[in-house]
């Protein structure tokens, strides 16, 4: 799910997610544009969205890819009260995915734009091609036509497009937005989850963001990881281990959630619990350097019967691929009190698993249905329940209320204004003389488009626009169409082309087409993302490192003739005069969306997941130059120069299931990321979380293929598809194209710490 915030910022040193949101929260400090209500006399009224603040230059950018459902280019501000204000707005609809089966569709909106007098012609200029038009123009909200192909393609807009300016909302002066999210019954059934009843059955079958893990209280804890040897550690070989810090033993008092976060290779674990209704967090947080860099060899050393299957439970808290070990077990340092830690296996049955795909109730994620809170004759927030937290805004007050999620009648409708305001036309209210009461309807009125969008309801759910943002941004999963984005126009780009240091965003001298992108993908779409999920993370800068890679191996998704194919090595093994080594790994050639070659590495990848043997004659779909495997053929491991032995294959599992099967296809390249790192000495994750540079993309090459094969094209590819999947929006990111790096090119700092 790619995501990004309604104003994009110049990224500041040491920037975070969370940095991030602070800012954009600053943003809002307008009284009467709080999330979930503000105030009208004596009454808190429900409010769908935040007005964020901005001078009259700062774009205001699509969140998303979506399709503009309504929209008004309104020539001048209009005036209510003698004070100015802007009737300019967008509603895009957007549908994308955070999981496999789990489709989620919601709706953006952007009120109050500045109106075209008050913009440049720069400005102008910058606007969707479908507000450029003179038709666009109007007082009157409209829905954009959309029965042509044509139609459609100018009623799309694509992430961080620019759709207005902030403009005036009852000042003269001050410049504001008013932006909502906000999605339907029908729909919010697909992705939200309500944790409060969660089980280990029930859980969402997604995982993003951070595993969490609900420990019941009278759980006991060890001062000793019971795997660990002595004085306390995972040992690997002879030359390599994992330390681990001791504990203290003890019981916990408290049912305690425990959220764990691997990010740029440490595992942080944070304790929380709730007392009183306040969720409180429990000393200190865990943390543990080169943890996730390390998954590979931990999961390799403590589940010897299915490496793949513990790498799951290392990283996710449970095995998401079906998989199974007979270690069913996952002991965790945690803290348990303010002044003790300890270890605690999060396997057991009893301890709950979820992730931010489960929208953590601990966290204040909690949703309101229309009677608890809203009638849906009036606008008024009447329960007393939902009015002492709508005043409580300070510390935990404040973070509960950006996790609700609100079900009330949009203010933008306009057909029942009459018994929605009907407390301020009462005796003493502002709205009691008459003429104030037309003088609010029209102005009602002129801001109001409900009626011109299909499929909504009178009332539909409301989430905090900007903590909805912060929170989808942790879905590393990409829809079909968002990985289609991530394809370039052509195979290589020549050394004096801008494409190398310059890609502006969907330029279509520069972008694959989105449909033949698609078809190539498709097949794969849902075992790239799973393989991502699983051994990348929801880090852009690896997905982007990641994905050029695959993109140069497979040539694109396709083959020579520019059709789907397998992932099968061009030529299928043929022995060439001009690469000696093809003799020797002809029956192992490369399959896979890293093109596995050589029979060692498919010994790994079969002993990493446990594949069964395969007694039977295998069907070799190879040229006469290339032997097929036999039950009393032998194979090298590696090119017999670098050391490779000859072993007997059979019986193990047939090679073509690594090309022909989509899961296996996609899995094996993320093991051979994950595994080839520690042969070399280093983690290719660990490379990526360097600064982008062209260096790095080259080690990475390296690492990946073991020269410099289509060094200039995986450079330009990181190049591009990092563009594409993080917040930029200038002329992308800046890269030096170098020549390869030698093989002695590895310095200290890149090296895995022993």
């Amino acid at each position: 799910m790619l995501i990004s915030y309604p104003i994009l910022e110049t990224p500041q040193t040491n920037d975070t997610e969370e940095t991030v949101l602070a800012r954009m929260l600053a943003r809002a400090t307008s009284a009467a544009g709080q999330y979930p209500a503000n105030t009208i006399g004596q009454y808190k009224v429900w409010h769908g969205g935040l007005h964020l603040e901005a001078t009259n230059a700062t774009p205001i950018r699509a969140i998303a890819d979506g399709m503009i459902v309504a929209y008004r280019q309104a020539q001048a501000s209009e005036q209510y009260q003698n004070q100015p204000y802007d009737t300019s707005f967008v509603l895009i609809k957007h549908e994308t995915e955070t999981g496999e089966n789990t489709p989620v569709v919601f709706y953006s909106l952007y009120m109050h734009l500045a109106s075209r007098d008050a913009l440049t012609a720069d400005q102008i200029s910058s606007l969707p091609q479908l507000f450029q038009q003179a038709a666009a123009m109007g007082t009157d909200a409209k829905s954009p036509p959309v029965s042509t192909a044509a139609e459609r393609k100018q009623a799309r807009v694509y992430r961080k497009d620019i759709l207005g300016y902030p403009g005036l909302q009852y000042s003269q002066t001050e410049r504001r937005v008013h932006f909502e999210v906000f999605t339907t019954d029908e729909h919010l059934g697909h992705f939200w989850k309500d944790s409060t009843a969660a089980t280990n059955q029930t859980a969402s079958a997604d995982f993003y963001g951070d595993a969490h893990f609900i420990i019941p209280a009278g759980k006991s804890f060890t001062d000793r990881h019971p795997r660990a040897s002595q004085p306390h550690r995972i040992v690997f070989d002879a030359h390599h281990d994992f330390p681990l810090d001791v504990g203290q033993a003890g019981t916990v008092l408290d049912e305690l959630f425990v959220t764990v976060c691997l990010d740029r290779g440490r595992r942080i674990a944070t304790t929380y619990t709730l007392r009183d209704g306040v969720c409180q967090q429990v000393g200190t947080p865990v943390e543990q350097a080169n943890y996730e860099y390390e998954l590979f060899r931990l999961a390799s050393t403590l589940y010897r019967d299915c490496p793949s299957a513990g790498f799951e439970l290392l990283r996710f808290g449970r095995i998401l691929s079906g998989e199974t070990t007979n270690t069913n077990e996952n002991w965790q340092l945690v803290r348990y009190s303010d002044d003790n830690i300890g270890y605690i296996d999060l396997a057991a049955n009893d301890i709950v698993k979820l992730s931010d795909a489960d929208f953590p109730y601990w966290q204040g994620w909690e949703k309101f249905e229309e009677g608890q809170l809203a009638s849906p004759s009036d606008a008024f927030v009447d329960d007393p329940h939902a009015l002492a937290m709508i005043n409580d805004t300070i510390g935990w007050g404040q973070e509960k209320l950006r996790h609700l999620i609100v079900k009330h009648p949009s203010e933008w409708d306009s057909s029942d204004l009459a018994a929605r305001y009907s407390k301020l036309r009462q005796k003493g209210e502002p709205l009691e003389a008459e003429d104030s009461w037309q003088l609010f309807e029209d102005h009602v009125k002129k801001l109001a488009f409900w009626d011109k969008v299909d499929g909504l309801d009178r009332s539909v759910w409301h989430f905090h626009p900007i903590e909805f943002i912060y929170h989808a941004r942790k879905c590393g999963w990409l829809s079909l169409s968002e990985l289609a984005s991530t394809f370039p126009c052509y195979m290589f780009y020549s050394s004096s082309g801008n494409p190398r240091t310059a890609i502006a965003t969907n330029n279509a001298t520069y972008k694959l087409t989105e449909a033949v992108a698609k078809d190539r993908i498709r097949d794969h779409s849902v075992s790239l993302n799973k393989c991502i999920r699983k051994y990348i993370g929801n880090n852009k800068g690896r997905i982007s490192l990641f994905l050029a890679q695959t993109l140069l191996e497979t040539a694109q998704w396709r083959n020579p003739g520019g059709t789907k194919r397998l992932m099968h090595e061009w030529g299928f093994g043929q022995y060439s005069s001009s690469n000696p080594a093809t003799q020797y790994y002809t029956a192992f050639y490369g399959r896979g969306i890293m093109q596995l070659t050589w029979a060692g590495n498919y010994r790994a990848y079969g002993e990493f997941r446990a594949l069964p043997n395969h007694n039977g004659a295998y069907v070799e779909r190879l040229t006469p130059n290339a032997p097929r495997i036999t039950a009393t053929s032998t194979h090298y491991t590696a090119n017999p120069s670098d050391g490779g032995q000859l072993i007997r294959w059979a019986p193990r599992f047939d090679p073509d299931f690594v090309g022909e099967d989509s899961y296996a296809a996609c899995d094996s390249g993320g093991f051979y990321w994950v595994s080839k790192s520690f042969s070399e000495g280093m983690s290719i994750n660990r490379v990526c979380d360097r600064p982008y540079s062209a260096a790095n993309v080259g080690l990475i090459n390296r690492l990946v293929n073991g020269g410099g094969n289509g060094y200039y094209e995986r450079q330009a590819y990181s190049a591009y598809i990092l563009r594409m999947l993080t917040d930029g929006v200038d002329t992308g990111p800046t890269l030096t194209i170098a020549p390869p790096a030698p093989k002695s090119g590895v310095t200290a700092d890149m090296r895995r710490p022993e």
